[in-house]
Protein backbone atom coordinates (compact mmCIF):
# COMPACT_ATOMS: atom_id res chain seq x y z
CA UNK A 1 0.00 0.00 0.00
CA UNK A 2 3.12 2.61 0.93
CA UNK A 3 4.30 1.53 -2.89
CA UNK A 4 1.17 2.06 -4.45
CA UNK A 5 0.67 5.74 -3.26
CA UNK A 6 3.51 6.67 -5.75
CA UNK A 7 1.34 6.17 -8.57
CA UNK A 8 -1.32 8.24 -7.45
CA UNK A 9 0.53 11.55 -5.57
CA UNK A 10 1.13 13.10 -8.81
CA UNK A 11 -2.86 13.81 -8.40
CA UNK A 12 -3.57 14.28 -4.62
CA UNK A 13 -1.03 16.77 -2.43
CA UNK A 14 -2.53 16.60 0.97
CA UNK A 15 0.18 19.02 1.99
CA UNK A 16 -1.56 21.70 1.28
CA UNK A 17 -4.67 20.60 3.20
CA UNK A 18 -5.96 22.68 6.08
CA UNK A 19 -5.48 19.61 8.75
CA UNK A 20 -2.21 18.67 7.73
CA UNK A 21 0.28 17.36 10.72
CA UNK A 22 2.64 15.51 7.85
CA UNK A 23 5.74 17.13 6.09
CA UNK A 24 6.20 14.70 3.14
CA UNK A 25 3.85 12.60 0.69
CA UNK A 26 2.22 9.25 2.76
CA UNK A 27 0.06 6.40 1.21
CA UNK A 28 -3.65 6.92 2.61
CA UNK A 29 -4.28 3.00 2.08
CA UNK A 30 -3.61 1.89 5.21
CA UNK A 31 -7.07 1.18 5.73
CA UNK A 32 -7.67 -0.30 2.30
CA UNK A 33 -5.05 -2.99 3.82
CA UNK A 34 -7.47 -3.45 7.25
CA UNK A 35 -10.10 -4.49 5.49
CA UNK A 36 -8.25 -6.86 3.43
CA UNK A 37 -7.39 -8.04 6.72
CA UNK A 38 -10.65 -8.28 8.16
CA UNK A 39 -12.08 -9.94 4.96
CA UNK A 40 -9.61 -12.72 4.64
CA UNK A 41 -9.94 -13.60 8.60
CA UNK A 42 -13.97 -13.74 8.45
CA UNK A 43 -13.66 -16.01 4.78
CA UNK A 44 -11.62 -18.39 7.35
CA UNK A 45 -12.63 -17.77 11.10
CA UNK A 46 -15.67 -19.23 13.12
CA UNK A 47 -18.49 -19.79 10.88
CA UNK A 48 -21.09 -18.22 13.38
CA UNK A 49 -19.53 -14.67 13.37
CA UNK A 50 -18.97 -14.38 9.31
CA UNK A 51 -22.64 -13.70 7.71
CA UNK A 52 -22.98 -11.10 10.52
CA UNK A 53 -19.69 -9.81 9.34
CA UNK A 54 -19.61 -9.77 6.20
CA UNK A 55 -23.41 -8.28 6.32
CA UNK A 56 -22.12 -5.30 7.97
CA UNK A 57 -19.23 -4.99 5.27
CA UNK A 58 -21.67 -4.93 2.71
CA UNK A 59 -23.73 -2.39 3.99
CA UNK A 60 -20.92 0.22 4.92
CA UNK A 61 -20.00 -0.78 0.56
CA UNK A 62 -21.12 3.51 -0.12
CA UNK A 63 -18.56 4.19 2.55
CA UNK A 64 -15.99 2.08 1.58
CA UNK A 65 -16.32 3.51 -2.42
CA UNK A 66 -16.60 7.62 -1.21
CA UNK A 67 -13.47 6.28 0.95
CA UNK A 68 -11.22 4.90 -1.87
CA UNK A 69 -12.29 7.83 -4.16
CA UNK A 70 -11.40 10.35 -1.90
CA UNK A 71 -7.68 7.82 -1.10
CA UNK A 72 -6.88 7.47 -4.92
CA UNK A 73 -6.97 11.55 -5.30
CA UNK A 74 -10.67 12.77 -6.68
CA UNK A 75 -12.10 14.86 -4.76
CA UNK A 76 -15.15 14.06 -2.49
CA UNK A 77 -17.46 16.59 -0.61
CA UNK A 78 -18.56 16.58 2.23
CA UNK A 79 -21.90 16.39 1.75
CA UNK A 80 -21.34 13.05 -0.45
CA UNK A 81 -19.48 11.92 2.64
CA UNK A 82 -22.49 12.24 4.67
CA UNK A 83 -25.09 10.67 2.02
CA UNK A 84 -22.81 8.21 2.02
CA UNK A 85 -22.92 7.08 5.66
CA UNK A 86 -26.53 7.46 5.56
CA UNK A 87 -27.02 5.40 2.86
CA UNK A 88 -24.60 2.63 4.83
CA UNK A 89 -26.60 3.28 7.62
CA UNK A 90 -30.09 2.63 6.23
CA UNK A 91 -28.99 -0.43 4.59
CA UNK A 92 -27.61 -1.89 7.83
CA UNK A 93 -30.66 -0.78 9.67
CA UNK A 94 -32.81 -2.73 6.81
CA UNK A 95 -30.44 -5.66 7.59
CA UNK A 96 -30.30 -6.31 10.46
CA UNK A 97 -33.45 -4.45 12.09
CA UNK A 98 -31.62 -3.37 14.87
CA UNK A 99 -32.09 0.30 15.60
CA UNK A 100 -31.94 3.06 19.18
CA UNK A 101 -34.78 1.89 21.14
CA UNK A 102 -34.24 3.52 24.15
CA UNK A 103 -31.57 6.18 26.03
CA UNK A 104 -32.68 5.50 29.45
CA UNK A 105 -34.56 9.48 29.26
CA UNK A 106 -38.61 9.76 29.34
CA UNK A 107 -38.81 12.29 26.94
CA UNK A 108 -36.53 10.49 24.02
CA UNK A 109 -37.78 7.05 25.14
CA UNK A 110 -41.57 7.94 24.06
CA UNK A 111 -39.73 9.22 20.80
CA UNK A 112 -38.08 6.35 20.39
CA UNK A 113 -40.94 4.08 20.85
CA UNK A 114 -42.11 4.88 17.32
CA UNK A 115 -40.06 2.91 14.54
CA UNK A 116 -39.92 5.81 11.82
CA UNK A 117 -38.21 7.99 14.64
CA UNK A 118 -36.10 5.38 16.45
CA UNK A 119 -34.64 4.52 12.33
CA UNK A 120 -34.32 8.05 11.64
CA UNK A 121 -32.73 8.76 15.22
CA UNK A 122 -30.27 5.79 14.50
CA UNK A 123 -29.66 6.79 10.69
CA UNK A 124 -28.13 9.80 12.53
CA UNK A 125 -26.42 8.57 15.22
CA UNK A 126 -24.11 6.35 13.24
CA UNK A 127 -23.58 8.68 10.16
CA UNK A 128 -22.20 11.41 12.78
CA UNK A 129 -20.06 8.83 14.32
CA UNK A 130 -18.44 7.40 11.01
CA UNK A 131 -17.61 10.45 10.55
CA UNK A 132 -16.23 12.14 13.62
CA UNK A 133 -13.43 8.96 13.44
CA UNK A 134 -12.89 10.95 10.22
CA UNK A 135 -12.05 14.23 12.19
CA UNK A 136 -9.99 12.48 14.60
CA UNK A 137 -7.61 10.84 12.31
CA UNK A 138 -4.98 13.77 12.88
CA UNK A 139 -2.37 12.78 14.56
CA UNK A 140 -0.06 9.19 13.68
CA UNK A 141 -1.69 6.55 15.88
CA UNK A 142 -4.47 8.77 17.41
CA UNK A 143 -7.63 7.20 15.22
CA UNK A 144 -5.84 3.83 15.10
CA UNK A 145 -5.47 3.49 19.08
CA UNK A 146 -8.71 4.89 19.60
CA UNK A 147 -10.33 2.61 17.72
CA UNK A 148 -8.70 -0.53 19.59
CA UNK A 149 -9.51 0.82 22.80
CA UNK A 150 -12.88 1.00 21.26
CA UNK A 151 -13.39 -2.19 19.94
CA UNK A 152 -11.61 -3.83 23.12
CA UNK A 153 -14.54 -2.24 25.08
CA UNK A 154 -17.00 -3.32 23.11
CA UNK A 155 -15.85 -7.69 22.92
CA UNK A 156 -15.67 -6.99 26.92
CA UNK A 157 -18.94 -5.26 27.13
CA UNK A 158 -20.16 -8.53 24.66
CA UNK A 159 -18.25 -11.29 26.57
CA UNK A 160 -20.08 -10.02 29.85
CA UNK A 161 -23.83 -10.76 28.15
CA UNK A 162 -22.26 -13.77 25.90
CA UNK A 163 -22.68 -12.15 22.56
CA UNK A 164 -20.34 -13.86 20.61
CA UNK A 165 -20.38 -12.31 17.71
CA UNK A 166 -18.88 -9.20 19.15
CA UNK A 167 -16.74 -11.09 21.16
CA UNK A 168 -15.21 -13.19 18.76
CA UNK A 169 -14.71 -10.54 15.33
CA UNK A 170 -13.74 -7.63 18.02
CA UNK A 171 -10.14 -8.98 18.54
CA UNK A 172 -9.57 -9.46 14.74
CA UNK A 173 -9.99 -6.21 13.87
CA UNK A 174 -7.67 -5.10 16.88
CA UNK A 175 -4.94 -7.50 15.06
CA UNK A 176 -5.18 -5.63 11.89
CA UNK A 177 -5.21 -2.28 13.44
CA UNK A 178 -2.14 -3.40 15.37
CA UNK A 179 -0.47 -4.40 11.83
CA UNK A 180 -1.13 -0.95 10.75
CA UNK A 181 -0.05 0.94 13.55
CA UNK A 182 3.46 -0.62 13.12
CA UNK A 183 4.06 0.97 9.87
CA UNK A 184 2.14 4.05 11.04
CA UNK A 185 3.00 4.72 14.80
CA UNK A 186 5.51 7.07 15.61
CA UNK A 187 7.27 7.81 12.00
CA UNK A 188 3.60 7.83 9.89
CA UNK A 189 4.97 5.37 7.40
CA UNK A 190 1.19 5.31 6.04
CA UNK A 191 -2.10 7.06 6.64
CA UNK A 192 -5.90 5.38 7.45
CA UNK A 193 -7.35 7.44 5.03
CA UNK A 194 -10.89 8.17 4.90
CA UNK A 195 -11.59 4.70 3.67
CA UNK A 196 -9.65 3.18 7.40
CA UNK A 197 -11.37 6.03 9.62
CA UNK A 198 -14.99 5.87 8.00
CA UNK A 199 -15.47 2.13 7.48
CA UNK A 200 -13.96 0.90 10.90
CA UNK A 201 -15.81 3.95 12.41
CA UNK A 202 -19.10 2.48 10.52
CA UNK A 203 -18.61 -1.07 11.73
CA UNK A 204 -17.74 -0.10 15.40
CA UNK A 205 -20.55 2.75 15.21
CA UNK A 206 -23.62 -0.08 14.13
CA UNK A 207 -22.05 -2.90 16.29
CA UNK A 208 -23.03 -0.89 19.08
CA UNK A 209 -26.29 -0.51 18.22
CA UNK A 210 -26.79 -4.13 17.13
CA UNK A 211 -25.52 -4.57 20.70
CA UNK A 212 -27.96 -1.83 22.62
CA UNK A 213 -30.65 -3.90 20.33
CA UNK A 214 -29.43 -7.59 21.58
CA UNK A 215 -28.18 -6.83 25.08
CA UNK A 216 -31.15 -5.24 27.48
CA UNK A 217 -29.48 -5.15 30.06
CA UNK A 218 -26.89 -2.47 28.04
CA UNK A 219 -26.56 1.21 28.88
CA UNK A 220 -27.21 3.61 26.35
CA UNK A 221 -25.08 5.74 28.07
CA UNK A 222 -22.15 3.35 28.77
CA UNK A 223 -21.35 3.09 24.70
CA UNK A 224 -21.51 6.62 24.97
CA UNK A 225 -18.60 6.63 27.59
CA UNK A 226 -17.27 3.61 25.16
CA UNK A 227 -17.38 5.79 22.23
CA UNK A 228 -16.78 9.21 24.18
CA UNK A 229 -13.69 11.23 22.83
CA UNK A 230 -14.41 10.91 19.05
CA UNK A 231 -18.06 12.11 19.59
CA UNK A 232 -17.09 14.85 22.54
CA UNK A 233 -14.53 16.36 19.27
CA UNK A 234 -17.34 16.05 16.80
CA UNK A 235 -19.36 18.32 19.40
CA UNK A 236 -17.56 20.63 19.81
CA UNK A 237 -16.00 20.86 16.15
CA UNK A 238 -19.54 21.35 15.30
CA UNK A 239 -20.27 23.56 18.27
CA UNK A 240 -17.21 25.91 17.58
CA UNK A 241 -17.61 26.53 13.84
CA UNK A 242 -20.92 27.41 14.18
CA UNK A 243 -20.63 30.07 16.77
CA UNK A 244 -17.87 31.63 14.65
CA UNK A 245 -20.08 31.71 11.62
CA UNK A 246 -18.27 28.99 9.83
CA UNK A 247 -19.51 26.45 7.60
CA UNK A 248 -19.55 23.27 9.87
CA UNK A 249 -17.69 21.31 6.57
CA UNK A 250 -14.81 22.94 6.31
CA UNK A 251 -11.81 21.66 8.04
CA UNK A 252 -9.39 23.25 10.56
CA UNK A 253 -6.76 22.46 12.96
CA UNK A 254 -8.62 23.77 16.34
CA UNK A 255 -9.36 20.02 17.38
CA UNK A 256 -8.22 18.92 20.55
CA UNK A 257 -5.35 17.34 18.92
CA UNK A 258 -3.90 20.23 17.20
CA UNK A 259 -4.39 22.49 19.82
CA UNK A 260 -2.48 20.06 22.23
CA UNK A 261 0.20 20.00 19.82
CA UNK A 262 0.51 23.38 18.91
CA UNK A 263 1.26 23.86 22.70
CA UNK A 264 3.82 21.10 22.97
CA UNK A 265 5.14 22.80 19.75
CA UNK A 266 5.20 26.40 21.82
CA UNK A 267 6.60 25.03 25.39
CA UNK A 268 9.07 22.44 24.80
CA UNK A 269 9.36 21.80 21.08
CA UNK A 270 9.44 23.55 17.79
CA UNK A 271 7.32 23.54 14.46
CA UNK A 272 10.61 21.93 12.78
CA UNK A 273 10.29 19.04 15.22
CA UNK A 274 7.10 17.96 14.28
CA UNK A 275 8.02 14.96 13.74
CA UNK A 276 8.79 14.72 17.85
CA UNK A 277 5.65 16.74 18.60
CA UNK A 278 3.17 14.43 16.42
CA UNK A 279 3.61 11.42 18.33
CA UNK A 280 4.12 12.61 21.55
CA UNK A 281 0.99 14.70 21.58
CA UNK A 282 -0.80 11.22 20.77
CA UNK A 283 1.06 9.41 23.81
CA UNK A 284 0.02 12.28 25.87
CA UNK A 285 -3.72 11.47 24.89
CA UNK A 286 -4.16 8.15 24.63
CA UNK A 287 -4.60 7.58 28.51
CA UNK A 288 -6.98 10.73 28.42
CA UNK A 289 -9.27 8.60 25.26
CA UNK A 290 -8.48 5.46 27.16
CA UNK A 291 -10.89 6.83 30.64
CA UNK A 292 -14.52 7.03 29.60
CA UNK A 293 -14.07 3.64 27.99
CA UNK A 294 -12.62 2.49 30.99
CA UNK A 295 -15.88 3.58 33.12
CA UNK A 296 -18.03 2.24 30.18
CA UNK A 297 -16.76 -1.01 30.55
CA UNK A 298 -17.04 -0.99 34.39
CA UNK A 299 -20.97 0.64 34.29
CA UNK A 300 -21.97 -1.08 31.42
CA UNK A 301 -25.32 -2.14 32.73
CA UNK A 302 -26.12 1.05 35.32
CA UNK A 303 -27.33 3.91 33.46
CA UNK A 304 -27.69 6.32 35.95
CA UNK A 305 -24.17 6.20 36.57
CA UNK A 306 -23.16 6.25 32.64
CA UNK A 307 -25.12 9.10 32.11
CA UNK A 308 -23.36 11.05 35.39
CA UNK A 309 -19.88 10.32 34.23
CA UNK A 310 -20.66 10.96 30.15
CA UNK A 311 -21.99 14.41 31.76
CA UNK A 312 -18.59 14.75 34.18
CA UNK A 313 -16.39 13.45 31.14
CA UNK A 314 -17.83 16.12 28.82
CA UNK A 315 -17.42 19.27 31.36
CA UNK A 316 -13.73 17.75 31.88
CA UNK A 317 -12.95 17.78 27.64
CA UNK A 318 -14.76 21.01 27.45
CA UNK A 319 -12.83 22.65 30.49
CA UNK A 320 -9.02 20.70 29.25
CA UNK A 321 -10.19 22.09 25.79
CA UNK A 322 -10.61 25.45 26.62
CA UNK A 323 -7.23 25.77 29.25
CA UNK A 324 -5.05 24.53 26.30
CA UNK A 325 -6.42 27.40 23.65
CA UNK A 326 -5.98 30.46 26.37
CA UNK A 327 -2.57 28.79 27.41
CA UNK A 328 -1.29 28.82 23.63
CA UNK A 329 -3.07 32.37 22.86
CA UNK A 330 -0.95 34.03 26.14
CA UNK A 331 2.53 31.80 25.68
CA UNK A 332 2.53 32.33 21.77
CA UNK A 333 0.66 35.54 20.83
CA UNK A 334 -2.54 33.96 19.56
CA UNK A 335 -0.43 30.62 19.74
CA UNK A 336 -2.84 29.42 16.81
CA UNK A 337 -2.07 27.91 13.64
CA UNK A 338 -2.18 30.22 10.54
CA UNK A 339 -4.93 31.21 9.12
CA UNK A 340 -6.19 28.47 6.09
CA UNK A 341 -5.09 30.50 3.24
CA UNK A 342 -1.46 31.78 4.62
CA UNK A 343 -0.85 28.02 5.29
CA UNK A 344 -1.58 27.35 1.45
CA UNK A 345 -0.03 29.85 -0.08
CA UNK A 346 3.25 28.72 2.42
CA UNK A 347 2.98 25.05 0.93
CA UNK A 348 2.37 25.78 -2.40
CA UNK A 349 5.55 28.03 -2.44
CA UNK A 350 7.24 24.88 -1.26
CA UNK A 351 6.06 22.87 -3.89
CA UNK A 352 6.36 24.90 -6.60
CA UNK A 353 10.17 25.73 -5.22
CA UNK A 354 10.76 22.17 -5.13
Amino acid sequence: MILLNRALTARRNDLIAVQAMHLSPTSRFGGLAILMTLTVAVMVGPSQTNPQVLQILACALPVFLVGIFEDSGWHITPRLRLVAAALGSLAAVAVFGSVIDRLGLAPLEFLLNHRYFAVAFTILVVTGVTQSFNLLDGLHGLCGFSMILIAVALAMIASRDSYAPVAQIMPVLVTAIAGFLVLNYPFGFIFLGDTGATVIGFILSYTAVEMLHRQPDLSPWALTLVFFWPIADMLLTIARRLARRHPTTQPDRMHFHHVLMRVLEIRALHKKNRAISNPAATAILMPLIAAPSVVGVLVWNRNDLSLMASLCFAALFFAAYQGLVQHAKRRHGHGMPPTHTKRRNVLRGRVVAK
